[in-house]
């Protein structure tokens, strides 16, 4: 990253069914910052979002693969909502 550019965030909230996968997105980068309980367990996650080159990359990577009929979301790390 440049000295040029800023760190931007993604963030997550997980309901207590996703708690079982903590392992599968810690591998993905997110880590854990802050949960609550009120009425069922949520806990929020967040990892460092993707710089410009990187979102263009990723997009021309989508294009090419479905011009292949290649699902690249098979292939590639779940993103944010």
């Amino acid at each position: 990253m440049s000295n040029n550019e800023s760190i931007t965030w993604e963030y997550r909230v997980l309901d207590s069914d996703q708690v079982e996968d903590l392992n599968h997105f810690g591998i993905e980068g997110w880590e854990f910052v802050a949960s609550d309980n009120d009425k069922k367990t949520r806990l929020t996650m967040k990892r460092p979002g993707l710089s410009f080159r990187e979102k263009l990359a990723l997009d021309q990577r989508r294009k090419y693969f479905s011009s292949r009929d290649i699902d690249i979301d098979m292939l590639l790390p779940v993103e944010s909502e």
